[in-house]
């Protein structure tokens, strides 16, 4: 440990080497299903930079006391019950069993109703979603000194009252939580928060854990949005949606990541044709 100014709660006091993204997930992101690990990596993301990388995201940023509020907030309930290497998905499963109470067809899978499976705890969902966003703001990770995510001088200090557990889940966001149906190549990809795009003013945050997208709209006007309406907060029946293939959204991200500029490697694996301009990472 190191002294220093803890960035959630401000004390000055011993601080502990905290991830970006759990431990934890970076074994599960590399686990195969025998057990074995795959070589590979999880996928980071920045400003000017997408590549695979073993590289775990790390640095001295809070205390114990909010390392154990983190924690106990969302960490161990999501990594408890995302996808596993065994084929083990506890959410998922949760999900299924509460879609026949009344679960939406959408083009890419189902919207499940939350509300209908007391097992599913909405705050830490929310939580752990926010927290890691806010994470990815406060602090350059070290990727080429470029910023994984922001959410800016007027959104951050809304998103740290949240996580002291001051204020309820700010007006200004919405969370949507993304669950994998079905095994694919990519179900058990991770990345990291890259930086947002902005659609009909207001910010789309989003990253990957195993099986399980999040993403982080952040707006002024956020309630007015239709996507807001899959909110895990306050969207009706607090839905999840239940995506029919995963690997569309880690393709889709890699793709649509206007600022990154993926490596060769990634190009190659996504079938991504290079954009013109735009030269790639080694």
């Amino acid at each position: 440990m190191v002294t220093g100014t803890c960035r959630l709660c401000g004390s000055n006091t011993q601080l502990c080497d905290s991830h970006l993204l759990p431990k934890a997930l970076y074994k599960y992101a590399r686990m195969e299903r025998d057990g074995t690990l795959s070589k590979r990596q999880p996928i980071t993301m920045g400003d000017g930079i997408a590549l695979r990388s073993a590289r775990q995201l790390k640095t001295y940023l809070l205390c114990s006391d909010c390392e154990t509020r983190f924690s106990s907030g969302g960490e161990q309930w999501v990594i408890a019950h995302c996808l596993k290497a065994t084929g083990e998905f506890p959410l998922r499963d949760l999900l299924v069993k509460a879609a026949p109470n009344g679960a939406q067809r959408l083009k890419t899978g189902y919207s499940v109703r939350a509300a209908d499976c007391d097992s599913i705890d909405i705050d830490k969902l929310a939580y752990f979603a926010v927290s890691v966003l806010w994470r990815a703001s406060v602090h350059h990770w070290g990727i080429r000194d470029k910023r994984l995510s922001s959410l800016g001088e007027k959104f951050e200090p809304l998103a740290r009252e949240y996580l002291l557990g001051h204020i309820g889940l700010p007006e200004e966001f919405a969370v949507l939580v993304k669950v994998a149906l079905t095994g694919s190549d990519y179900v058990n990809a991770m990345y990291t928060p890259s930086l947002a795009t902005k659609t009909r003013g207001y910010h789309h945050h989003s990253f990957v854990i195993p099986g399980i997208q999040f993403d982080v709209l952040v707006g002024t006007n956020i309630q007015a949005a239709d996507r807001a309406q899959g909110c895990i907060v306050r969207g009706d029946g607090h839905p999840v949606l239940l995506m029919t293939d995963i690997s569309g959204i880690v393709r889709a991200q890699v793709n649509a990541s206007v600022k990154s500029k993926p490596s060769r490697g990634l190009l190659d694996e996504f079938g991504i044709a290079r954009r013109q301009g735009v030269k790639p990472a080694p």
